[in-house]
């Protein structure tokens, strides 16, 4: 299975509890729900050249690009590009930032775990850095 079947597979779970009743025959061993009370799905839509500010999660988090082109950096590492259909997969307690290209907008969805704390803005410094793979 990709990771984009399993990411896709958790987003489908809104409500865990439902999902293992009506779904548990569909399963091998022991598989019980665990607790999502701290699990957000958010979706957003990003103008060319927006970004967030940098920012750090208590837990991982996931991006999926629905359509467009995007920028992600994670503290210390290159600036890469974010492409639909390639999930980025972000660890937590490490800063980070994220957006649409200069040129081209974005459609993105982000699964988070944990709150987040917010930091600075991004320069435009940070953001016209060039990317790297």
């Amino acid at each position: 299975m990709t990771r984009t079947a399993v990411l896709i597979g958790v987003l489908l779970l809104g409500s865990v509890s439902i999902f293992v009743s009506a779904q548990q025959a569909n399963f091998t061993g022991s598989v019980r729900p665990l607790d999502a009370s701290d699990l957000r799905t958010v979706r957003f839509q990003y103008d060319a050249g927006a970004r967030s500010h940098w920012h750090v999660h208590a837990g991982n988090q996931i991006l999926i690009l629905e359509q467009g082109r995007g920028r992600v950096q994670l503290q210390g590492q290159p600036v890469r590009e974010m492409v639909p259909n390639q999930p980025v997969f972000l660890p937590g307690g490490v800063p980070h930032w994220h957006g649409a290209a200069p040129d081209q907008g974005l459609t993105q969805i982000a699964v988070n775990i944990g709150g987040v704390k917010w930091l600075n803005p991004v320069s435009d410094q940070e953001y016209q850095a060039p990317i790297r793979p």
